[in-house]
C-alpha cells in the first residue's frame, strides 16, 4: 500500500465521503459534520439544520436553506 499525497489524496477522500453519504441516505441516517466552523445535521432527505448549544446547555437545531 502506497501513501497518498497531494491531490492524489483529495481524490481518495473525496470518494470516501460521497461513498459514505450515499450509504447513509440509503439507510436514512443522518450525517453530522462541521462546516464553516458549525455544526450540521444533514437528513437523508437532504434537509440540513445548524445545531447550537445555547448558554444553558440545551440543544437547538435551525434549518439551512
Amino acid at each position: 500500500m502506497t501513501v497518498k499525497k497531494g491531490q492524489e489524496l483529495q481524490e481518495v477522500l473525496k470518494a470516501a465521503s460521497k461513498s459514505v453519504r450515499e450509504k447513509a441516505r440509503l439507510a436514512g441516517a443522518p450525517l453530522f459534520y462541521m462546516q464553516n466552523g458549525n455544526r450540521v445535521r444533514e437528513d437523508a432527505d437532504g434537509r440540513k439544520y445548524a445545531l447550537v448549544v445555547d448558554g444553558d446547555g440545551k440543544s437547538l437545531e435551525f434549518p439551512i436553506e
